[in-house]
C-alpha cells in the first residue's frame, strides 16, 4: 500500500494540480447574490416589489452559464486524468473543454462535443428554451416600466390636486428615484446578460449554417434542395404574412387610441420581422433548405427580435421614466396649471371627470370646464 502511494504521487505533475485545483475553487467558491441583495429587502413601501421581483427573476436565468458545469466538468476531468497518471493528450483534452469558457464560440463547441446530429437538436431546444425566457423578460419589463410610470404620474397628480405638501411630494419623489436607480443596475444586468447569450446563439447559427453550405452537395443533391429551398420560401412568406397581419392589427388600434409608444413599438416589430423574414430566406439558399439548419435559423431570428426589443427598453428605462430631477414632480405642466389655481376652485369635465385628478392639461385646454 505504501509503494502505491509512492508511486501515484509520482506521476503527480504539481504545477499542473495546482491550477486545475484553483480552477475548481473558482467555480465552487462563486457565490451569487442573494434577491435582497439583488433588488433590496421588502420592507413594504414599493408599490412595484412584485414586478421587480419577476424581472428578477427572469435575470436568474439569462444570468446562467451557457457552459453551465463546463468548467468544474473540465477541471474535475484535468485533476482526474492527472491524479490517476493519465496521459497528457487526456489532460489536454480536458484543459481544452474549459478553455472555450468565456470566449464567443464557446456554447457552440462545447454543444457540438456531442456530435453533429445531436448538438444542432440541443441548439434547437435551447432556443426554444430562450424564446420562452424571452417572452417572459419583456413582459416583466414592461410590467415595470408602466409600473412606475403610474407611480410618477401619482405623485405629480396628487401634489397638483394639493392633496399632498410640497414636502411630502418631495419625499414620496426621492423614494421613487431611489427605487428607479436600483430597478435600473437590474435592467442593466438583464440586458447585458440577455446580450451575451444572443452572441453565443448567433455564433453558433452561423456555424450551422456554413455546416450545411448548399455548395458541398453534389450536383443531384443541389437539385433536389433547390426544391425544398422553393417549399421553404412559400412558408417563410406565408409565416411573415401572419405575423405582419397582426401586428397591422394592433398598429390600426393605436392610431386610434392615439398611443404613439405603442406604436412606435409595434412600427418596430413590423420592420424586425421583415428583417428576420429574409435572413430565414438567406439561410434557406445558403443551406440548401436543410430542415434542421432553417429551423434554427428561425428560432435565432424570432429570439433576435424579442432580445432587441426587450434589451431597448431596459437601456433606456432611467432616461424613459425622467425622475432625476429632483422637482420633477412639479414639473409636468398640469402639476403647474392646478397648483396656480386658488385652492378652492374645483374643476370638472363636461363629462363629470374630476380635472384635478390629473387629466394631462394638454388633453382639456379646449374642453368645457365648469368651476365652482
Amino acid at each position: 500500500m505504501q509503494h502505491l502511494n509512492v508511486t501515484t504521487r509520482a506521476t503527480i505533475n504539481p504545477r499542473l494540480t495546482a491550477l486545475v485545483a484553483s480552477s475548481i475553487m473558482l467555480v465552487g467558491c462563486a457565490t451569487p447574490l442573494t434577491r435582497e441583495e439583488r433588488i433590496g429587502p421588502d420592507d413594504g413601501s414599493d408599490v412595484c416589489r412584485a414586478n421587480v421581483v419577476a424581472l428578477d427573476s427572469t435575470g436568474n436565468f439569462f444570468a446562467e452559464d451557457m457552459l453551465k458545469g463546463a468548467v468544474a466538468g473540465a477541471a474535475t476531468g484535468g485533476l482526474i486524468a492527472a491524479l490517476s497518471g493519465g496521459s497528457g493528450k487526456d489532460i489536454a483534452k480536458a484543459a481544452a473543454i474549459g478553455s472555450v469558457v468565456g470566449a464567443i464560440g464557446g456554447y457552440y463547441k462545447s454543444r457540438m462535443d456531442q456530435g453533429r446530429d445531436q448538438g444542432i437538436l440541443a441548439i434547437s431546444k435551447d432556443l426554444t428554451r430562450e424564446g420562452e425566457q424571452l417572452d417572459k423578460a419583456s413582459v416583466a419589463v414592461d410590467a415595470l416600466v408602466a409600473c412606475r410610470m403610474r407611480q410618477r404620474n401619482q405623485i405629480r397628480v396628487d401634489y397638483a390636486a394639493r392633496r399632498i405638501s410640497r414636502s411630502e411630494a418631495q419625499a414620496r419623489w426621492s423614494k421613487l428615484q431611489e427605487q428607479v436607480k436600483r430597478d435600473n443596475n437590474l435592467m442593466q444586468m438583464v440586458a447585458e446578460n440577455i446580450g451575451k447569450r444572443q452572441e453565443e446563439f448567433s455564433y453558433a447559427n452561423e456555424q450551422i449554417v456554413a455546416e450545411f453550405d448548399i455548395s458541398k452537395l453534389t450536383p443531384a443533391e443541389q437539385q433536389a434542395a433547390r426544391k425544398r429551398m422553393a417549399a421553404n420560401d412559400r412558408m417563410i412568406d406565408r409565416e411573415y404574412k401572419q405575423e405582419v397581419a397582426k401586428i397591422d392589427k394592433g398598429i390600426s388600434k393605436n392610431r386610434k387610441t392615439g398611443d404613439k409608444k405603442s406604436l412606435a413599438k409595434l412600427e418596430k416589430q413590423k420592420e424586425a420581422a421583415r428583417q428576420a423574414s429574409n435572413k430565414k430566406k438567406e439561410v434557406n439558399q445558403k443551406t440548401g433548405g436543410n430542415p434542421n439548419a432553417v429551423q434554427v435559423a428561425s428560432k435565432f431570428s424570432s429570439n433576435q427580435s424579442k432580445a432587441e426589443t426587450t434589451v431597448s427598453t431596459a437601456k433606456n428605462y432611467e432616461a424613459n421614466l425622467a425622475v432625476k430631477s429632483d422637482n420633477g414632480f412639479e414639473q409636468a405642466d398640469e402639476a403647474r396649471f392646478w397648483r396656480s389655481l386658488p385652492g378652492y376652485v374645483y374643476a370638472v369635465s363636461d363629462q363629470g371627470v374630476s380635472l384635478n385628478a390629473g387629466i394631462s392639461w394638454s388633453s382639456i385646454r379646449n374642453r368645457p370646464l365648469i368651476c365652482s
